[in-house]
């Protein structure tokens, strides 16, 4: 993932919620072409439209998973969480 380009999570959510496209194609694109999201960007735009945090983190998860792999999707979700609730 290193040098690849970053897509603002803002952007990333409104091809989600307002187009309809699926996450896990987006990701799909974005791994094939070199892009990176930033997902507590994504998070954050999510909360502000109402979406539920642990909800949205499952599907974030979830779809790193199907397109990048398990050890991905683990790393993706513990960064997040860790960006929640703060140092240990």
């Amino acid at each position: 993932m290193d040098g690849n380009l970053v897509v603002r999570g803002y952007d990333v959510f409104k091809i989600v919620e307002s187009l309809g496209v699926p996450l896990e194609v987006v990701l799909d694109y974005f791994k094939q072409n070199n892009y990176t999201v930033d997902w507590f960007g994504f998070l954050i735009t999510s909360v502000d439209h109402n979406w539920k945090v642990s909800s949205t983190i499952l599907k974030i998860v979830t779809s790193v998973t199907d397109v990048y792999g398990r050890e991905h999707g683990e790393i993706v979700e513990t960064t997040l969480n860790r960006l929640l609730t703060g140092p240990e």
